[in-house]
């Protein structure tokens, strides 16, 4: 089975309020979205 992921984009802001790095989170929804798929054939 294929792994499904959502990845979230943030800046990384310095004291100044200015962007000085990127913070990059991925997160595995496999389960969740196969826990979804089969709620939506249930009805």
């Amino acid at each position: 089975m294929a792994v499904i992921s959502a990845a979230r984009l943030l800046p990384y802001r310095i004291l100044e309020n200015m962007i000085d790095g990127l913070v990059i989170t991925f997160m595995d929804i496999t389960v969740s979205k196969k826990l979804e798929m089969e709620l939506r054939t249930k009805n």
